[in-house]
């Protein structure tokens, strides 16, 4: 009979049974640490990982979680889920910002009058010129917006897959965005660019927390 093995996060929950095969594929994911709690079939007690061979953490028994394919150490299944739920909605907002963005460009190049607080400004400019020099540049100006509006879809990406850079980078590009509306005194939409670099930045701090707690 093959053995499997069914694992528990520290939210209480269990995951499994599954394979061998397939629980090496949520170590290499970083879903399991060399900490997790693991039933095996054929055992009638829960251990760590580590104190299984087959799962290549026992040769450092006690050690911090191995590295996984990606470079990050590994986080159990659940084992920070207030800080992961933080880190999600910081970077959740690149995306917002990024649908707003080409929103607001397409209402501008078909004539329409109001616009998203959270979309970019450059992207509105972008759009407001091009469309100035006729249909070719409308195509033009959708275009570079969906370029740039690509950019923070790519920054959410990143910082989904816990990279600080992209928090950082993206906040700044964006509080230097809001800027335009400063100068412009529209102060609504300055005041949402405000509000969003913020929420970016508690995702980043809640990013920073875990890399400290595990140590990567």
């Amino acid at each position: 009979m093959e053995i499997n093995y069914t694992i528990s996060g520290s939210n209480g929950q269990t995951y499994g049974p599954v394979s061998l095969a397939e629980l090496q594929t949520w170590i290499r994911d970083g879903r399991v640490s060399a900490q997790t709690n693991v039933l095996r079939s054929d055992v009638n007690a829960w251990h760590e990982a580590s104190k299984y061979q087959e799962l290549a953490f026992a040769p450092v028994i006690g050690a911090p979680p191995l590295a996984s394919s990606s470079g990050a150490r590994s986080i159990a299944v659940g084992q920070f889920p207030e800080l992961e739920k933080k880190i999600k909605g910081g970077a959740g907002w690149f995306y917002w910002i990024a649908a707003f963005s080409m929103i607001n460009s397409i209402f501008i190049v078909t004539g329409a009058n109001w616009s998203f607080f959270l979309g970019l400004g450059i992207t509105q400019f972008i759009a407001v010129f091009c469309a100035a020099m006729g249909s070719a540049g409308t195509a033009v100006g959708l275009v570079l917006s969906a370029l740039t509006s690509g950019l923070f879809v790519v920054f959410g990406i990143f910082a989904n897959k816990r990279h600080s850079w992209a928090f950082i980078v993206g906040m700044i590009l964006y509080l230097l965005d809001g800027m335009i509306f400063f100068f412009l005194s529209e102060w609504m939409s300055f005041g949402f660019h405000l509000f969003a670099a913020f929420c970016i930045f508690a995702g980043l701090k809640a990013n920073l927390d875990l890399k400290k707690q595990t140590g990567s």
